[in-house]
């Protein structure tokens, strides 16, 4: 029966999400969920596809310089709890390419750092879990990746133009806590 219902999933929901992600590495990471979704050999696998997705984004992504990142880091910092905090300070900063490039390079960088760390991990154990779930903290809003990509242009709304399957990103994260995470705090 699980495996009906896995084949299921695979034909309804994620074939046509494998038509529009057409990258190598977005197909990888599709392809991992068509397989049995239990088991440390699975989560390997599942790691293994994430890091190389992630690492393929954060050669994507734009880098700031360090005098760029080092504004994003005050602003986000004054711009909350700073003298001259304000919404019109908090807006600029969102709206900015400076802030998507490092929202997006932390967030692929700490990727593939925690994914290696899941790797490195022996199976089952509280260290993996803990990767697990510091690995979907530090992915944070889907919504939020997506926007900041949109803003540097490597993502559209359009189901037909993205190559690189984020506008699944939350698909991804929702895997990630049901099939990693969980079933590991149960055991």
């Amino acid at each position: 029966m699980r495996v009906l219902i896995i084949l299921l999933l695979a034909t309804m929901v994620f074939q046509p999400l494998a038509a529009r992600a057409q990258s190598p590495e977005a197909l990888a990471l599709l392809k991992a969920l068509t397989s049995d979704l239990t088991g440390a050999k699975w989560r390997a696998n599942y790691a293994s596809s994430l890091r190389t997705f992630c690492a393929h984004m954060a050669a994507k992504v734009p880098h700031n310089t360090p005098t760029e990142d080092a504004w994003v880091q005050k602003e986000t910092l004054d711009g909350v709890i700073g003298p001259g905090a304000s919404q019109a300070r908090m807006d600029r900063l969102d709206n900015s390419e400076e802030n998507a490039r490092f929202i997006l390079q932390s967030t692929f960088s700490s990727c593939v750092k925690s994914t290696g760390e899941i790797l490195q991990a022996v199976p089952g154990s509280k260290q993996e879990a803990a990767h697990w779930a510091e690995l979907v903290w530090q992915l944070g809003s889907a919504e939020h990746v997506r926007r900041s990509a949109a803003r540097l242009g490597l993502y559209t709304v359009s189901p037909f133009s993205d190559p690189d399957g984020l506008s699944d990103f939350q698909t991804v994260q929702q895997i990630i806590l049901k099939y990693g995470l969980i079933p590991l705090l149960k055991e």
